[in-house]
């Protein structure tokens, strides 16, 4: 039987979870690659962000302009928690 892989991604918190469905394909390595990458990047740009919050919050600037738009990005990229794969078989 042939096999389709869908790609999604989720987030949200409770009652606001959501799932958007980003692709379908019969090539499962380009799926887990898809993942695997999509997974690191949004880890690397989380860390990012909490790195800048951390560092304009010891420097004071909680009320400056750059805080209040780099703030809005974290909690953005933070409403997307991972990505995953789906296998279904095909009759």
């Amino acid at each position: 039987m042939e096999k389709i892989y869908i790609v999604k991604i989720h987030g949200g918190d409770y009652e606001d979870r959501f799932t958007y469905t980003i692709f379908a394909t019969s090539d499962k390595t380009k799926a887990e690659k898809y993942v695997e990458k999509y997974n690191r990047l949004l880890q690397k740009l989380q860390n990012h962000y909490d790195e800048q919050i951390k560092t304009l919050e010891e420097n004071g600037c909680e009320e400056s302009q750059e805080y209040g738009d780099i703030y809005n990005k974290s909690y953005h990229v933070g409403e997307y928690k991972f990505c995953s794969m789906e296998e279904l078989e095909v009759r």
